[in-house]
């Protein structure tokens, strides 16, 4: 599964002949990122997705006898408060208003900034999931490069339309993201991935309507955020995973998490085609085992950040490539194709 990854976006640049830009030696960029949901950010009033609700707060609930009980609802008009974050790195200053993400950068070569716009649109957003249950995302970029604006667009053919749910910000958000803004730019790749599944797990759960809708694709997610994180060569290697992260520091019942994590991964239909169902007490014991596993794999992301930052060489550097899947070269025969509905004949 590669959901964690992002399509590449295009610059449009508003008078790319501009003087400003023209034999330019040097490129100063404000880049403004808008971030979703409002609500989360305290920009707007709360919608009624939330898991996790401010102090305070009456609550709805809703439900049927045959989907059970949905999801709780806030009184309408209730916000959060707005979120506001500022920092100066060594590459960048960092700012946050609301729900209005601002990143000023400078660089000498016009061609790498946007490498750099790539990389904050894949780790910006996902960096909330290490440290909050929140699925945001980034729904419009633009700013200036030597004042000349520009926005970032995206030109394939996809779906458009996201439904997020939301809970309110967590305040280690600003700590972790003076953690690693200053190192985003060398973040490795597989920390980047753990990140982008965790995110996931969290885009997977606020999409549900009721429990248990995506409980497998969820443990699929965190499953891949763990092997994302651990060498290559242990990652089908239960004991091998075991005794790595007691080497990071946990005890033998933290460690045995994501030993049951990786269990379950394969007998549950996230993995494998399932035909039966699985009984009401083990779907009861595997929502609960969601919830810690979660909670589990974020400490694991912010545990592998901190180590990097601490030594470099665990997460050795690799080149950032892009790859095509083979079957990619058979898809287009059927663009054009019309699907029956049904194949059985009249």
């Amino acid at each position: 599964m590669v959901l964690f990854q992002l399509p590449y976006r295009t610059f449009f640049i508003n008078g790319i002949e501009s003087p400003a830009l023209t034999g330019a030696t040097r490129f100063d960029i404000r880049l403004n990122a808008k971030l979703a949901p409002d609500e989360y950010f305290g920009s707007a009033p709360l919608t009624g997705r939330l898991r996790i609700f401010p102090p305070n707060c009456d609550l709805q609930f809703n439900g049927t006898f045959f989907g059970g009980i949905r999801r709780m609802k806030t009184p309408e008009g209730t916000t959060l408060q707005k979120f506001k974050y500022s920092e100066r790195t060594s590459w960048a200053v960092f700012s946050m208003e609301g729900s209005i993400a601002t990143i000023e950068f400078a660089v000498d070569k016009q061609e790498i900034i946007g490498g750099i716009v790539q990389r904050i649109i894949e780790f910006l957003p996902a960096s909330f999931a290490a440290v909050s249950t929140c699925a945001v995302s980034i729904v419009s970029m633009d700013g200036t490069i030597n004042g000349v604006p520009f926005d970032v667009r995206f030109t394939g053919n996809a779906p458009g339309g996201e439904s997020f749910s939301v809970n309110e910000i967590n305040p280690e958000v600003a700590a972790y993201l003076n953690v690693v803004l200053p190192m985003l730019l060398d973040m490795p790749r597989k920390i980047i991935s753990a990140h982008r599944y965790l995110a996931q797990s969290f885009l997977l759960e606020a999409a549900s309507e009721f429990s248990y809708e995506f409980t497998g694709e969820r443990l699929l997610n965190l499953c891949k955020a763990l092997e994302a994180l651990v060498p290559n060569e242990i990652t089908n290697d239960v004991d091998g995973i075991r005794k790595y992260l007691r080497g990071w520091g946990l005890n033998k019942t933290e460690a045995e998490i994501f030993a049951s994590l990786k269990y379950l991964r394969n007998e549950l239909d996230s993995a494998h085609i399932a035909s039966s169902p699985i009984t009401e007490e083990s779907h009861r014991a595997v929502a609960r085992f969601v919830n810690v596993a979660e909670r589990a794999v974020q400490a694991l992301v912010v545990t592998a950040v901190k180590k990097y930052a601490a030594d470099k060489s665990l997460f050795p550097a690799t080149p950032v490539k892009t790859t095509q899947p083979g079957a990619i070269k058979h898809l287009a025969k059927y663009a054009d194709l019309a699907i029956p509905s049904d194949w059985a004949g009249s």
